[in-house]
């Protein structure tokens, strides 16, 4: 979908990511939704790529962190820096 271009494949993408996932290959899969939508969705992506931060997948993890470098969205802002803060805390 995201080769084809057609942002319409947003939602749909964005309805498949499942975080819950446990099957084998889920966090693969997972990360390539989140690539694809951010790739398809622009800043609309943004509030289901900040969901992929909490994901257990530490591939999913560095996906959304990736994928929220290139939308520079604005709106992703305090979430990052929260995100940072916790980290040098632990």
């Amino acid at each position: 979908l995201m080769e084809i271009g057609d942002p319409a494949s947003f939602q749909p993408l964005a309805d498949a990511l499942d975080l819950g996932w446990s099957a084998k290959g889920a966090d693969r899969a997972n990360a390539k939704i989140i690539e694809a939508a951010a790739a398809l969705g622009g800043t609309k992506a943004t509030p289901t790529v900040l969901k992929a931060l909490e994901a257990r997948s530490d591939l999913v993890k560095l996906e959304a962190l990736e994928a929220l470098i290139k939308l520079k969205d604005p709106a992703s802002t305090d979430r990052l820096i929260r995100l940072v803060e916790n980290e040098s805390s632990a």
